[in-house]
């Protein structure tokens, strides 16, 4: 269904299919998000299938009341829930059933608080044993629980605002969800300290409830300026990071034509894992070379390497000794997908024989992996780490929330790693590997059909998302960034369609390779700022004595856009259809930007 606009006393917020987002007094945000999950042994989150729907409400409060279903493989569960707005207080409550007998690491209410209303303020925490804490949001990512054990948090997320957390039905806690770039701290339960996955036994019941009340101490402004302003600063300058693609994982060679189409980009390296634990690296490496060759790029290569490394290492240096003109970096990790504990001795093996490649350290998994393995730098080129969007959240109006999070940890990375250059490769739409599965995941099937693969790889929402991710990057100081992959169900184009498993990419040149291609004209950026970034960004840069600005507009509305323009001619573009054809119009320091689109100005 689409978003409902609700209201009880001072809150205003949304309701969409059993979650409430964007609770807010006036124009601050008080939480986030108000859900449930139930999240199997691997930590996949399981989609809700909402059974029966009843909603009431008016101008003086709300009562929704929810019957749902969660099935998949052997889980079977069953959930009501009541969620009810009235005053200034707003209730989730949730009873839920075992239909089966199932294995779980968790199930029960989340909260999210947002990270620009709360990172650095004070908070009071009351703790099940009735002990009160003084507590701080913190700034910096914290790699572990900042906050366990919690019956009741209080906190003033504006002056004249103080808002209060009840929990009832178990022992919550907090995670800093930036760590996987989320722009939330989520509290949640049970305790990850406890042994998981658990089983849980056919007809066990949960109960659980979350109260928020909110009392006002002065006049808040109910009054919301709905106006959207876009202002970039002409006098300074941004370096790009660095930015290359992901050498595709397709089981076939990248076609001709997608060389050709390549081959016009700017892309600055391929990245791949090599994993010399196998038998078959040897040949994974060939294929990489073919391509790299073709495109005339560079490699990147993130080796897995055992603890008794060397016979593995020596094998690989001996091999990959033929292409060295090819290398551009070398990450070794090791099987846990973490820093190598030997990577000062590796180090200097691969500098040995290749003196000019960097060797850097860091992770194949995500900042929460970095920031809790924290690897000593001194002998490393860089630090790196991986980034994918849906880790937590698969919807789109969070993914487009999250956003703000990429900077998040890029200014924790560079605080953690003051000196050394920090790379983010690679960046998927979807997880390659489940990081914290706690048993192997096996997929036999299509490969488009892949747990890897997302079907809005061809879509606008890819493209969208990742020209914020972008903007956010960049403005951040990411020095390298890594994205996707070059041809295939991952990449950003994919010519040899095969089957017709998934009908959405139909075009055989996604709105990925149009966006990569804008990137490729791009020098450096002039450091941008809208006043509504939940519903439009943008590059801002020179090109040919002009600017030019590629506009995002993530929301399904027109959306008018007022720009410091002076009356000045103006000509719009269509981002597949870039320098090839536009419109002419004379601007009267606004226009308008289409839904779901990307369109680039120029002035």
């Amino acid at each position: 269904m689409n978003l409902l606009n609700l209201k009880c006393g001072s809150f205003n917020l949304l309701y969409e299919n059993g979650l409430i987002r964007k609770i807010k007094i006036g124009e601050t945000e008080i939480i986030r998000m108000i859900f449930a999950a139930v999240r199997d042994h691997n930590w996949g989150t399981l989609p809700p299938v909402i059974l029966k729907e009843t909603i009431d409400h008016s101008r003086e409060g709300f009562t929704i009341q929810l019957e749902t279903e969660y099935i998949q493989k052997e889980i079977n569960f069953r959930a009501n829930y009541i969620i009810r707005g009235e005053q200034n207080q707003i209730s989730f409550e949730m009873h839920g059933k075992a239909m089966s007998s199932f294995l779980k690491n968790r199930i029960g209410i989340c909260v999210l608080h947002p990270v620009k209303e709360c990172a650095g303020i004070k908070a009071t925490v009351i703790h099940n044993d009735n002990t009160i804490e003084d507590f701080k949001f913190p700034k910096q990512i914290a790699p572990h629980q900042p906050l366990k054990n919690i019956k009741q948090m209080s906190w003033e997320p504006a002056s004249g605002i103080k808002a209060r957390l009840d929990f009832f039905g178990d022992v919550f806690e907090m995670e800093d969800q930036r760590n996987w770039t989320d722009a939330s701290y989520k509290i949640y339960s049970t305790p990850l300290e406890l042994p998981f996955p658990v089983r849980v036994k056919e007809r066990e019941e949960f109960s659980q409830k979350i109260v928020l009340n909110a009392d006002l101490t002065r006049q808040i402004n109910k009054q919301t300026d709905d106006q959207i302003s876009f202002c970039w600063d002409n006098e300074s300058k941004l370096n790009l990071p660095e930015w290359g693609l992901g050498a595709s994982s397709t089981n076939r060679f990248i076609s001709s034509e997608e060389v050709d189409l390549l081959s016009g980009l700017q892309i600055g390296q391929l990245r791949v894992d090599i994993h010399l634990e196998k038998a078959d690296w040897q040949k994974n490496l060939n294929k990489v070379v073919r391509d790299a060759e073709l495109l005339n790029t560079p490699l990147f290569l993130c080796v897995y390497l055992n603890d008794n490394y060397h016979l593995e290492l020596n094998a690989f240096l001996d091999f990959i000794g033929n292409w060295k003109h090819l290398l551009k970096a070398i990450l070794p990790v090791g099987l846990n997908h973490l820093s190598h504990p030997s990577f000062n001795e590796i180090a200097k093996e691969i500098r040995k024989h290749f003196p000019k490649v960097k060797t850097g350290t860091g992770v194949n998994g995500y900042f929460a992996e970095l920031n809790r393995n924290r690897p000593e730098v001194s002998q490393a080129d860089f630090v790196s780490f991986a980034v994918c969007p849906q880790v937590h959240a698969v919807d789109e109006i969070s993914i487009y929330e999250n956003l703000e999070g990429l900077a998040e940890v890029i200014k924790s990375a560079k605080t953690l790693f003051p000196k050394v250059p920090v790379w983010i490769s690679p960046i998927t739409l979807k997880q390659r590997f489940n990081v914290v599965a706690t048993e192997d995941e096996k997929y036999t099937g299509p490969e488009e059909l892949a747990p890897q693969v997302d079907s809005r790889q061809s879509s606008m929402f890819a493209a969208n998302w990742t020209l914020g991710a972008f903007k956010q990057l960049a403005q951040s100081g990411a020095d390298l960034v890594d994205f996707y992959e070059t041809a295939g169900w991952r990449g950003i184009l994919n010519m040899e369609l095969t089957s017709n498993l998934l009908p959405e990419y139909h075009k055989p040149v996604f709105p990925l390779f149009y966006l990569f291609r804008v990137l490729s004209e791009i020098e450096y950026l002039h450091p941008s700022v809208s006043s509504h970034p939940e519903l439009i960004d943008g590059l801002v840069f020179k090109k040919e004595g002009f600017t030019e600005i590629v506009f995002v507009n993530y929301s399904e509305e027109n959306q008018k856009v007022n720009l410091p323009l002076n009356d000045r001619k103006a000509r719009l573009f269509s981002l597949s259809g870039y320098r090839e054809n536009s419109d002419f119009f004379t601007t009267c320091n606004h226009f308008y930007l289409p839904p779901h689109c990307i369109s680039i100005l120029r002035l």
